[in-house]
């Protein structure tokens, strides 16, 4: 009874795979530049400042950002990836809790986003793992209240105390 205990069973053994073999998965979307989402952005909503990314990755915008794409990127393989992981991205932002995340920082949380939508893991199938993207906002969002709290106030908006 005992070997029988100790024998692993056929559907907990994996076999063992040299390094990172094992994390291939075939709907894994390839990761990209940061730069070449931040491209694809702006090359549609032109350089005005992204004040609600989950607004400006609406159905239209997107596609006005595949048109650019597919006018100056030259490999396909990039531009369907940028694609494919701006629209993952815009699935993602619209969950409830990014936004108040969203709200309190607006733009200054758009490199983040675009930088941590090109670096994580995407499955094509399921999109981003949300819980890891708000971990990447959530630090992103320290980072920049840390700023904040460090940078002294301007003077000439403090108030005089009342006598």
């Amino acid at each position: 009874m005992l070997a029988l205990a100790s024998t692993p069973r056929a559907h907990s053994f994996t076999p063992a795979l040299p390094g990172p073999a094992r994390t291939i998965d075939p709907t894994d979307v390839p990761v990209v530049t940061a730069s070449g989402m931040i491209r694809a952005l702006v090359g549609a909503v032109g350089s005005a400042p992204v004040s609600n990314l989950a607004a400006e990755l609406e159905a239209g915008t997107l596609a006005r950002i595949e048109a650019a794409l597919w006018r100056t990127q030259a490999l396909s393989a990039e531009r369907t990836a940028i694609m494919v992981r701006l629209r993952a991205l815009a699935a993602v932002l619209a969950a409830r809790r990014f936004a108040p995340l969203l709200a309190r920082h607006g733009e200054r949380l758009t490199g983040p986003a675009l930088a941590a939508a090109a670096s994580l893991r995407l499955n094509a199938v399921r999109g981003f793992n949300p819980v890891q993207m708000m971990w990447a906002l959530a630090a992103a969002a320290a980072a920049i209240e840390a700023e904040a709290a460090v940078t002294p106030p301007n003077q000439d908006e403090t108030l005089p105390l009342a006598a």
